[in-house]
């Protein structure tokens, strides 16, 4: 009687195929390692528009996971069109997936969303072996010839609070990293909420390249019903030249400068300018405090703390819903 050959991969098949699925969230980070703003629009940012030009359906002008893991035929189905959208009619819904693939086993593969259209062309006959094979095959980025303060994105993460994603940004000139930022998204944070995540550059040359980066499911125990949303994705420009008096004229800081580190900040005219998240970042550029918004009735005083860092100036960016303020505040 006939009996089909059994199928033994060699021992570095697995090895390389276990590298390619756990790459699908490391292939677009490998590089991670007083003026109102101007909003530089992103193709799709809004996440509005999609299509199956990549295989399964994704948003235009971003690439996702399950476009990736398709080059190896593996469905993942991490990331999906929803309504829950902030604004406009859709949003990106990130969801970490267990994939069962037959003889190799389970494997689990983080939600991926990338800005750009570059899908790396991975197949069971070209998997990355080395870090020059990473880089080659690294997917996303798109042409970008400015120098954003920040990211900044709209996103919620329901379902169990001890999931975890990441956002990310890189701006890179020929391949080299010259400005990045990168933050933790936690679970259990039932509504939209406004994320500016400033920029720090580390050269003072032009960007060619911007890769934006989201991911859901990064923790060490991931659920798959958690999901992380994500909305109307901006790269804002500082343009002194835009900038709105009444915005800046309704928030006030006292002390400033201040002799303990502590400010208080207060906006009756404009509840929501005091009260909006913000983030404080020292002369280099390094994130010293971030904070969500405050409830409404912290507008007439919500107190800010800096005790302990050192004596000098720093910038305070408060995310409204009418731009961007920013403030110098001064430790004496």
């Amino acid at each position: 009687m006939y009996s089909a050959p059994t199928f033994a991969p060699p021992p570095t098949y697995f090895f390389y195929m276990k590298a390619s699925l756990l790459s699908l969230a490391l292939l677009g980070g490998i590089c991670w390692s007083g003026a109102a703003v101007a909003q530089t629009t992103l193709a799709n940012g809004t996440l509005e528009t999609w299509n199956r030009e990549n295989g399964p359906e994704g948003p235009v002008q971003w690439i996702t996971s399950d476009q990736i893991a398709a080059n190896l035929f593996i469905a993942v189905n991490g990331v999906t069109k929803s309504t829950e959208s902030r604004t406009g009619a859709f949003a990106a819904r990130l969801s970490f997936r267990n994939v069962t693939i037959p003889i190799l086993g389970t494997f689990p593969v983080p939600a991926l969303l990338l800005l750009g259209t570059k899908v790396p062309e991975i197949s069971p006959t070209n998997l990355p072996r080395t870090q020059e094979d990473i880089v080659r095959l690294r997917p996303g980025g798109i042409p970008f010839t400015a120098r954003p303060t920040s990211l900044q994105f709209w996103y919620k993460y329901t379902g169990v609070a001890a999931d975890a994603g990441q956002a990310a940004v890189v701006l890179s000139k020929e391949g080299q990293a010259i400005g990045q930022a990168g933050i933790t998204l936690n679970g259990g944070i039932n509504t939209y909420t406004l994320i500016n995540l400033p920029i720090t550059y580390g050269s003072a040359v032009m960007p060619d390249t911007l890769r934006i980066v989201f991911t859901a499911g990064t923790n060490q125990t991931p659920s798959t019903t958690a999901a992380l949303f994500i909305d109307d994705v901006t790269v804002p420009l500082t343009v002194t030249a835009d900038r709105n008096p009444q915005l800046e004229a309704a928030l006030v800081v006292y002390p400033n400068p201040s002799s303990n580190g502590d400010f208080s900040l207060a906006s009756l005219q404009k509840p929501g300018v005091a009260t909006a998240p913000f983030t404080i970042s020292d002369a280099t550029g390094r994130v010293v405090l971030r904070q969500g918004a405050a409830p409404t009735s912290a507008a007439s005083g919500r107190l800010i703390s800096l005790r302990g860092q050192p004596a000098g100036v720093y910038l305070l960016r408060l995310s409204t819903t009418e731009g961007t303020l920013t403030r110098k505040l001064v430790i004496q």
